[in-house]
């Protein structure tokens, strides 16, 4: 378990983008505003997408964190020292391996979402002339497997030696790989056709092995 004692004077500051309509969502976090459990930061602009956080019983820092390319959130776990002593600490949409989420100081959040601008720009310029197939054996398989993986993390109904992991999810040409970062447990989903997609929405609990 963190010990969060020594954390209780520190604070840093988290931003993502508005799926919506683009624009930033960020607020200041301490362990002082997240003594509820939970703290939801919705964009100002629009009010359509949140960023949301809750701190465990065992002290981790769990976010759902908006994506620009996915039509969902995608979880992330975090301890709360790397959350609240990094001076950036930058997480990826797991499906385009695009920056979504950033945290540190306020400097070094405001230079990361500047230099993000700048790809996000290159990427939507590139798009008009690529297909995301050409990534995937089968783009659209690959996504509803992703789905459902997504949405076992954010259920809770993933497990490992640990108990509940940390999350790492990989995407393959054909695969999906899930593992736990503390543990090494792991697994593999395949995504090369149409029942890979049905084995993937049926899975109740999905267990990450050695």
């Amino acid at each position: 378990m963190e010990n969060l004692h020594t954390l209780s004077d520190k604070s840093c500051v988290i931003a993502s983008r508005c799926p919506e309509c683009g624009a930033i969502i960020a607020d200041r976090i301490s362990i002082f505003s997240m003594s509820s459990g939970h703290h939801n930061i919705k964009c100002k602009i629009c009010g359509k997408s949140t960023l949301s956080l809750a701190l465990s019983a065992d002290g981790k820092i769990r976010l759902s964190v908006p994506c620009l390319v996915c039509p969902h959130p995608h979880p992330f776990t975090l301890a709360s020292t790397s959350f609240f002593n990094k001076e950036l600490f930058i997480l990826q949409c797991s499906y385009s391996g695009l920056d979504i989420c950033f945290i540190g100081t306020e400097e070094k959040v405001d230079e990361a979402l500047r230099i993000s601008a700048k790809q996000l720009k290159e990427l939507f310029e590139e798009q008009k002339t690529e297909e995301t197939s050409q990534n995937f054996l089968d783009a659209n398989v690959m996504q509803e497997v992703m789905y459902a993986v997504e949405e076992l993390a954010i259920t809770n109904r993933i497990r490992c030696d640990c108990g509940e992991p940390n999350l790492a999810i990989v995407v393959d040409y054909d695969k999906v790989h899930i593992s736990c970062k503390d543990c090494n447990c792991k697994t593999t989903l395949y995504a090369t056709e149409q029942s890979d997609i049905k084995q993937a929405e049926s899975i109740k609990k999905l267990i990450l092995e050695k």
